[in-house]
């Protein structure tokens, strides 16, 4: 856009006068260079084997009443993992198409194996590298239990992940470990979240999700209900 600034003053002062009074018109013609940022959803869900039974079924309840609600000009993807992760389905937009294609993925998933968080993070990252300069977030579901081998590699993964998106963890289980989600210095971690049994997350008549002011900018590194206030 190109901006023009005009003022408009009597440069001639009256005998013994001291005060000019300037009147400044501002204009600007063309259209912004910048388009709105893209919108990129990442759900990792846990799939090892301590996910078995009524905490899968509220994983995938949980998955797919969040597809449905997503705005049709968001883009998602799910990454399941368990001691290594995959793209149960890979990057696509939140319309009819995506939304059908991303339930089945959600429908195909089992539990078994044991579990790495980091790895689920790395798939993220790598994911979401796709779309430079989108508002990038990732949804965490896990019963919290991940190997111990995997602890510094969590800690890694989490420093790697720092100002490039946020997660926010919802606990799923009434066995959920809260002490192996560690608390980042880094800002990655936004929220935290214990579901005893099946989430009770809106419907698809409900309200659109999420609102746009529940995004954060992808560098605020604040725990955020709005794009700059920490929540």
């Amino acid at each position: 856009m190109q901006f023009k600034i005009e003022s408009f003053l009597n440069q001639n002062l009256p005998a013994g006068g001291t005060r000019v009074d300037v009147v400044f018109s501002l204009s600007a013609t063309g259209r912004p260079d910048a388009a709105r940022p893209g919108r990129v959803i990442g759900l990792l869900g846990d799939r090892s084997g301590s996910m078995a039974g009524d905490k899968m079924q509220a994983l995938k309840h949980a998955m797919r009443v969040a597809i449905d609600a997503m705005d049709d000009d968001t883009e998602f993807f799910v990454v399941a993992f368990d001691t290594a992760a995959r793209l149960a389905v890979p990057l696509t937009r939140a319309d009819a198409a995506g939304t059908r294609a991303g339930h089945a993925g959600v429908q195909r998933l089992e539990a078994g194996g044991g579990t790495s968080l980091s790895s689920a993070l790395m798939a993220a990252r790598e994911t979401f590298a796709k779309r430079p300069g989108a508002v990038c977030q990732a949804i965490l579901l896990t019963d919290g239990q991940n190997g111990p081998e995997d602890a510094r590699p969590l800690e890694a993964g989490l420093q790697a992940c720092a100002g490039l998106f946020q997660v926010h963890c919802r606990g799923v289980g009434t066995d959920w470990s809260p002490p192996e989600l560690p608390a980042s210095p880094t800002g990655c971690w936004a929220r935290r979240r214990w579901w005893p049994r099946r989430p009770p997350l809106r419907t698809t008549s409900g309200p659109r999700w999420p609102p746009p002011w529940r995004w954060a900018s992808p560098t605020c590194g604040c725990a955020c209900g709005c794009p700059r206030t920490p929540g």
